[in-house]
């Protein structure tokens, strides 16, 4: 039973992805509460086609965001035109505004990062039904493609045959999945199949869904999603809307966050046992105040024979690798984030603005407001073909 306030109403369809849409819900209501006014957001179960027919019916909501099934079914629900948009390619949506991430980047981004670390067979797992998949997989094989290597179609749908696949396939192959659920799915079917993770099979997936994780019983390396972009973005098309009346379907592709790298792709970089146990505990702690004598004490080695290590295997010491991250996770949060400029700075290790400023401006050139400035609105802005 849904209860609907007596205010103008923004219907919010969740889908089966419940942790990227929960982070959009949170983003699309944090950033709208400046945007609708007196306008209030509700959320639907992801089983929403059904409840919203009928509340269409009985004009109980005026205006709807979500991840919608087909034009087809836009069409069905038979009323004039209300404030919509559209979350998420489940299909190839050409008659209401979309905001979601470039999918086929995704895919792009999930090739590029693979190759450099040294993966040298691929396959993809997907659901050919759905068109963000479909497009993830096109980006995944076009850099592949361009590199001179093929990509395997991993039968996730038939599990019977996809046992048999994991059973014979070459050790050193990497499964991209469409999303963190299928690559929950194929971890667990890769055990089944007496497959070590990751030193035979690696699987990435897409979403940085921690559920995912804890159902496979294994940390899922992950391509995050900007949610939070895509929620402000969203409330923005929505409040034109509301303003000037339905809009003229368009596309807003905004970039993927970055890769999160996990147990299930983290293959060692070098035959240093040392080197690696530092990189770990890098990767894991450098979002606060860590420094290099506490990432050698934690290896087990003085600052001197840690600094020799990461220059001989990475060409670059302890410090520049902590501030690499730092930076790389302020480019994200900037963004995608509204965040203020001292909080980016807090989350990235930087206890003091001033420094975190100075160590961006070094980097790219800009002050972090100037980057956050020039980088909004870069998302990919297309419209239908006639």
């Amino acid at each position: 039973l849904y209860v609907f306030p007596q205010m103008n109403t923004i219907a919010f369809a969740f889908d089966l992805d419940y942790s990227a849409s929960n982070e959009v819900y949170y983003s699309l209501r944090s950033n709208g509460s400046a945007l609708f006014g007196d306008w209030e957001l509700v959320p639907l179960a992801y089983d929403f086609e059904t409840v919203v027919v009928d509340l269409f019916k009985s004009g109980r909501i005026d205006a709807l965001a979500g991840s919608f099934i087909s034009d087809s079914w836009l069409r069905s629900l038979g009323r004039k035109r209300i404030p919509m948009v559209n979350l998420s390619w489940l299909s190839n949506i050409q008659s209401v505004p979309t905001v979601t991430v470039d999918d086929v980047k995704v895919g792009q981004v999930a090739a590029e990062n693979l190759f450099e670390q040294g993966w040298q067979q691929f396959a993809f797992a997907g659901n050919p039904s759905l068109e963000f998949s479909r497009l993830r997989n096109t980006g995944f094989k076009q850099v592949l493609d361009n590199a001179g290597c093929k990509v395997l179609e991993f039968p996730i749908s038939r599990k019977a045959e996809a046992i048999k696949w994991l059973s014979t396939v070459e050790e050193g192959t990497v499964i991209f999945s469409a999303n963190d659920s299928i690559a929950r799915r194929v971890v667990l079917l890769a055990k089944q199949a007496e497959r070590r993770i990751p030193e035979e099979i690696g699987v990435l997936g897409v979403g940085n869904s921690p559920l995912e994780s804890i159902f496979a019983g294994v940390d899922i390396s992950s391509i995050s999603l900007p949610s939070e972009g895509i929620g402000m973005q969203a409330a923005k098309v929505l409040q034109a809307q509301i303003e000037k009346g339905p809009a003229e379907p368009c596309s807003y592709l905004l970039p993927p966050g970055p890769v999160m790298e996990r147990e299930t792709t983290r293959r060692p970089e070098s035959n240093d046992a040392v080197l690696e146990e530092a990189l770990l505990f890098i990767r894991a702690n450098f979002s606060r105040d860590l420094g290099v004598d506490e990432v050698a004490k934690h290896s087990g080695v003085s600052r001197r024979s840690l600094e020799l290590r990461f220059q001989k295997e990475l060409g670059h010491g302890p410090y520049a690798e902590i501030q690499r991250l730092r930076l790389e996770q302020a480019e994200y949060l900037l963004r995608d984030t509204e965040l203020k400029i001292k909080d980016v700075a807090a989350r990235c290790g930087f206890p003091e603005q001033h420094r975190f400023s100075t160590f961006f401006r070094r980097w790219k050139k800009l002050a972090p407001k100037e980057f956050r400035s020039k980088i909004r609105g870069s998302f990919s802005l297309q419209t239908p073909a006639s």
